[in-house]
C-alpha cells in the first residue's frame, strides 16, 4: 500500500513507484502538502477505486501548481474520473490513465489544462461524445482515446 504518512513529505517533489504490486487506495491526503510535487507516477500496479470518495486524491493534487506529469495507467480504477480533474494545475503536459476501468463521460473541464502534450486516456469504458474542450488544448500533439465506448 501507498503508507498515508507519504502525505507529510512536504518537500518531496517526485514521486515514481512504476511496475510494483501497490495495492488499495490512493491516500485522498497526497498533494496537501506537498505544494512543489511536479511527478505524481504510479503506473502498473495494482491501485484502485472502489467508489467516488477514492477519487479524493484529484482533489488534494489541486493543490500541487508545479505538476507537470500525472500517470495512473495501468492499474484497477474503476468508476467515474471526477469534474475536478479540470483543477489540476494548468503546468500539467502529461495526464495518463489508461488500461484501468474508468467508466462514464470524459470531463469537458479537461480543457481548463491548456498545457497538456500528452493524454492517454485509451482503454478504458469511457462512453459519449470527445468534449468539445479539447479544442482549447493548443499545445496538444498525443491524444490517445482508442478502445473505450466512444
Amino acid at each position: 500500500m501507498i503508507p498515508p504518512s507519504l502525505c507529510n513529505a512536504s518537500m518531496i517533489q517526485w514521486i515514481q513507484t512504476v511496475h510494483n504490486f501497490l495495492s488499495g487506495t490512493i491516500p485522498d491526503c497526497l498533494g496537501v502538502h506537498q505544494k512543489n510535487l511536479s511527478v505524481v507516477t504510479f503506473a502498473e500496479n495494482q491501485l484502485e477505486t472502489r467508489n467516488g470518495s477514492d477519487w479524493g486524491f484529484i482533489n488534494s493534487l489541486t493543490n500541487c501548481s508545479s505538476l507537470l506529469l500525472f500517470d495512473v495507467g495501468v492499474n484497477r480504477l474503476r468508476g467515474e474520473l471526477p469534474n475536478s480533474v479540470g483543477n489540476l494545475s494548468t503546468s500539467l503536459q502529461y495526464f495518463v490513465i489508461n488500461y484501468n476501468s474508468i467508466t462514464g463521460k470524459i470531463p469537458e473541464e479537461i480543457g481548463n489544462l491548456v498545457n497538456l502534450k500528452f493524454i492517454e486516456m485509451n482503454n478504458n469504458l469511457f462512453e459519449g461524445p470527445i468534449p468539445d474542450s479539447f479544442g482549447r488544448l493548443k499545445k496538444l500533439n498525443r491524444l490517445y482515446l482508442s478502445n473505450n465506448n466512444l
